[in-house]
C-alpha cells in the first residue's frame, strides 16, 4: 500500500525527454532498464502508427481545455509530453495514493485507463466549490461527493474531448466503467500486458498537473487505419473544407436571429444537507434563501440577464422585467 506524501514532492512535474538514434525515452528509469524492458516486447507500433497516435493525442490535448473551462471557470493549456510502450505493472508503479483511476470503454472490444496523478482533482474541486483552485499540502482521500463531482464535471469531459479527437477517424461513444482512487485497485489488465501509454501536462492559472491514458497494444492496434498517413491527409482536407464553409456565416446569422432561445426564471435557492437531500419525499417543503419581495432571476444560457417580478397574463404564469443586468456584472450569478 502506498503512503500519502507531500504534494510539493509528489507532484513535481518533470518534463524530461531524451532522444537517441531516433527513439524517444522517458527517464523515469535508467536507460539500461528501458532497453531491457523493450527487449521482451514481441510487438511494437510502426513509425506510421506512432505518428498517427501522436496526432490523435495532440488533437485530444487541443480539445480538452475548452471542455474543462465551464466547470473550472478558467482557461488552460494541455500538451502531449510523450508516448511509450510499457507493461501494465510498470505503468501502475508510477503512481501515489490517492490517484484517480478511470476505467472506460471506447466500444465493446476496447478498454482504456485514464489516470489523474497530479493536483488537478483537488484544483478542480476547489474551483467548482467557488474557490481559486487551492491545493492541500498533504495528500488525502476523496469524499463520495467529491468523487461524484469529479466524474460529472471533469472525468466525463476527458472522454468527450477524446471522442472528439477520433470523430473523423472512427466514431466512439466512450463510457466510464469504474472510478477508483488507489493504485492497488485497477487490475483491469494482466500485469504483463503490453500497453501503449501517453503522458500529458495540463496548465491552468499557475497549476501544473500530469495525467496519462493507457490502452492494451493489441486493442489500440485494431482501430488504427491500415493506411494511417492517408487517413490523416483525408481528415485534414475535410476540416479545411469545413473551414471554407464558414464563409456562409452571414447567411447563417440571419437564420440565428429568428431562432428560439430558452429563457429560465429561477424561483430561488436552498442549501440542504446531503443526508436530508437523500431523504426528501413527496410533500416535503424546502425553505429558500431568497426573500419573498426579492426580484426573480431571469437566465439566458445559464447567465442572469434580467430581473423581474412574477405575475400572470391570459391565465398563464408570466414575468415582468424590472431590471436589465449590465454586461460584466456577475454578482447575480455568485
Amino acid at each position: 500500500m502506498r503512503r500519502p506524501g507531500n504534494l510539493s514532492q509528489a507532484w513535481k512535474v518533470k518534463e524530461v525527454m531524451g532522444k537517441e538514434e531516433g527513439k524517444t525515452y522517458s527517464f523515469k528509469k535508467p536507460l539500461a532498464a528501458q532497453v531491457s524492458r523493450v527487449d521482451w516486447q514481441s510487438e511494437s507500433l510502426t513509425s506510421e502508427q506512432k505518428r498517427f497516435l501522436t496526432r490523435i493525442f495532440t488533437q485530444f490535448a487541443e480539445f480538452l481545455p475548452p471542455h474543462l473551462t465551464p466547470a473550472l471557470q478558467m482557461r488552460g493549456i494541455a500538451e502531449l509530453q510523450d508516448t511509450e510502450q510499457i507493461s501494465f505493472k510498470e505503468f501502475l508503479d508510477q503512481f501515489l495514493d490517492p490517484t484517480a483511476f478511470v476505467t472506460f470503454r471506447l466500444n465493446d472490444k476496447i478498454r482504456g485507463l485514464w489516470v489523474l496523478s497530479g493536483p488537478l482533482p483537488f484544483f478542480a474541486l476547489d474551483c467548482m466549490m467557488g474557490g481559486k483552485g487551492e491545493i492541500p499540502e498533504e495528500l488525502r482521500e476523496f469524499t463520495e461527493i467529491e468523487k461524484a463531482l469529479l466524474e460529472k464535471h471533469v472525468l466525463n469531459q476527458f472522454l468527450l474531448a477524446y471522442q472528439e479527437a477520433w470523430k473523423d477517424i472512427t466514431p466512439f461513444s466512450p463510457v466510464i466503467e469504474q472510478i477508483e482512487f488507489s493504485p492497488n485497485y485497477p487490475v483491469v489488465f494482466p500485469f504483463r500486458e503490453n500497453m501503449v501509454s501517453a503522458r500529458f501536462v495540463l496548465r491552468i492559472s499557475g497549476m501544473t498537473s500530469l495525467f496519462q491514458v493507457a490502452f492494451p497494444f493489441r486493442q489500440i492496434r485494431e482501430i488504427i487505419p491500415k493506411n494511417p498517413e492517408e487517413m490523416l491527409t483525408q481528415t485534414i482536407i475535410r476540416r479545411t473544407q469545413g473551414a471554407a464553409a464558414s464563409s456562409l456565416a452571414p447567411v447563417v446569422g440571419k437564420k440565428i436571429e429568428s431562432a428560439f432561445v430558452p429563457v429560465v426564471v429561477e424561483l430561488g435557492e436552498a442549501e440542504v444537507l446531503f443526508q436530508d437531500l437523500l431523504n426528501l419525499e413527496e410533500g416535503d417543503m424546502l425553505r429558500l434563501i431568497s426573500r419573498r419581495e426579492e426580484p426573480l432571476k431571469i437566465k439566458v444560457a445559464g447567465k442572469t440577464k434580467f430581473l423581474g417580478k412574477p405575475g400572470s397574463t391570459e391565465n398563464k404564469l408570466a414575468i415582468q422585467i424590472t431590471h436589465v443586468v449590465q454586461e460584466g456584472d456577475e454578482s447575480f450569478d455568485e
